[in-house]
C-alpha cells in the first residue's frame, strides 16, 4: 500500500489498486458537481467523463467550489474549472471533458463505461431521461438536488436530496421520488427564492453523502451491498433522514422494479 493510501486503508488494498482506473461520470458541474469533482480526486479517483455546456458567471461564484473570481471575467467553461480541479490533485488523471449537454454525449464511449454516474442536473425531466440511460447501460446513478421554497409565511425552507437508482433496485418512480404529476408540471423556475437557489453549504452534505454511497457501492469496504438509498436533507434545521419508503424495508432482495427489466 502506498503512503498516500495509509489513513484509507479500510478500503481494502484491492480496491485501493483498481481505484484509479475505475471510471466515474459526474452530469452537471454546478453546486452539487463541482463538489463531487473537488471530492473524489483526494479520495484517489484518477479516470473521469465529465460534461456540462454552461461558463462560469458571477452567480455561480456562491456555490461552485474551484472556481476563482478571475473565472468571472474569463467566462471559464465550468468543464475547464473541473478538470483543473481534478489536475490540481491527480496531475495524471484521465479527464473526459465535453462542454455540452448530457444528452449530446451519450454516444461517447467513456460516458457509456462509467461504473458510477453522478447526476446533478436541475429538472425532472432531465433525471428520468439520465436514469433510463444509466439504466440501459447498468449504471448505478446517484442523483444529487437541492431546492428552496417559500412558504406560506414568507420564510424560506431548503430541502434536497440524495437517491440511488441502481440496476438492481428501485428506479425514481418505484420510490415516489419523481412522479408523473411531477413531470407534468415541471417546475421550471426551480423553487422561490430566485433562479435555482443552492447554497454551498447544503450541495456539500448532499454531494458528499453521494461520494460516500458511491465509494461504498464500488468498494464494498462496509460488506453492504447497497441497491436501494434515499436520504432527505431539512436544510433549515440541518438534519438527513431516510425516505420513509426505505424505511419500511419494501425494497429488500426480493423486490423488483416494474418500470425497467
Amino acid at each position: 500500500m502506498s503512503e498516500r493510501n495509509s489513513r484509507q486503508s479500510f478500503l481494502g488494498d484491492k480496491f485501493l489498486a483498481e481505484m484509479p482506473n475505475i471510471p466515474v461520470a459526474i452530469a452537471g458541474l454546478g453546486g452539487g458537481g463541482s463538489i463531487i469533482v473537488n471530492s473524489l480526486p483526494h479520495i484517489g479517483f484518477e479516470n473521469y467523463f465529465v460534461c456540462d455546456p454552461d461558463d462560469l458567471e458571477e452567480p455561480n461564484i456562491t456555490r461552485q467550489l474551484g472556481s476563482k473570481y478571475e473565472d468571472i471575467r474569463n467566462k471559464t467553461p465550468k468543464i475547464d474549472i473541473a478538470e483543473r480541479v481534478i489536475r490540481g490533485v491527480q496531475p495524471r488523471a484521465k479527464v473526459c471533458a465535453h462542454k455540452k449537454t448530457w444528452q449530446e454525449c451519450i454516444e461517447i464511449e467513456e460516458f457509456q463505461s462509467s461504473r458510477i454516474i453522478f447526476s446533478c442536473l436541475d429538472d425532472f425531466s432531465n433525471r428520468m431521461q439520465i436514469e433510463a440511460f444509466a439504466r440501459r447501460h447498468r449504471i448505478p446513478l446517484i442523483d444529487i438536488g437541492l431546492t428552496i421554497k417559500k412558504a406560506k409565511t414568507g420564510s424560506f425552507y431548503m430541502m434536497g436530496q440524495t437517491v440511488l437508482s441502481h440496476p438492481k433496485g428501485p428506479c425514481f418512480k418505484c420510490y415516489n421520488f419523481i412522479t408523473d404529476e411531477d413531470l407534468a408540471k415541471e417546475a421550471s423556475n426551480y423553487g422561490d427564492a430566485g433562479v435555482r437557489p443552492q447554497v454551498i453549504w447544503a450541495n456539500s452534505i448532499l454531494a458528499n453523502i453521494g461520494v460516500g454511497l458511491a465509494v461504498e457501492i464500488l468498494s464494498q469496504w462496509t460488506e453492504q451491498s447497497i441497491t436501494a438509498f434515499y436520504k432527505h436533507l431539512d436544510g433549515n434545521k440541518m438534519e438527513v433522514f431516510d425516505n420513509l419508503k426505505i424505511k419500511s424495508g419494501i425494497f429488500n432482495e426480493s423486490f423488483k422494479c416494474p418500470h425497467y427489466d
